[in-house]
């Protein structure tokens, strides 16, 4: 999975009161201060792929390279990996498992980018096309993920 199980089962088990059992798919032993195992059950969430175009209009002191930059703001609100010119990978957690994908929120992340008349953001389910969407609704299980791959930058 995303995570490390070790981590998730010593979080979860630190984290629950004494005897309330835990439960899911994924499992993984924990030991207690006395050494005793305790196997602590979880699910993953499902990863849910976003794909999102930024319209933007570009005016004074616009460069080609802000759209790298706004790639980068993009998945940095909705989670998942950028990979930079270079071939670098970064991860970012974005909002969280169960965190609705709102276009505004990415829209604000895009502050000291120079050159934008103006920039609109619509979002949708992957393979979807996005076209109008504003608000993506993630159920309590699902986590919402991009990459470069996904986001789509057109400027005019």
């Amino acid at each position: 999975g995303l995570y490390d199980p070790a981590e998730v089962a010593e979080a979860i088990f630190n984290a629950k009161a004494a005897g309330i059992a835990t439960y899911g798919s994924e499992s993984y032993t924990v030991y207690d201060e006395n050494d005793d195992p305790h196997v602590v059950y979880w699910n993953e969430p499902t990863e849910v792929f976003v794909n999102v175009l930024v319209n933007v209009t570009s005016g004074t002191g616009w460069i080609s390279a802000n759209e790298e930059t706004i790639i980068e703001r993009v998945i940095e609100v909705v989670g998942g990996v950028y990979t930079d010119i270079y071939g670098d990978a970064t991860e970012y957690a974005g909002g969280g498992i169960g965190r609705n994908v709102l276009a505004w929120e990415i829209e604000s992340n895009f502050d000291g980018i120079e050159g934008m008349d103006d920039i609109v953001v619509y979002i949708a389910l992957y393979p979807t096309t996005p076209s109008s969407t504003r608000k993506l609704v993630m159920s309590s299980a699902q986590r919402a993920r991009s990459d470069n791959s996904y986001v789509t930058v057109a400027v005019s």
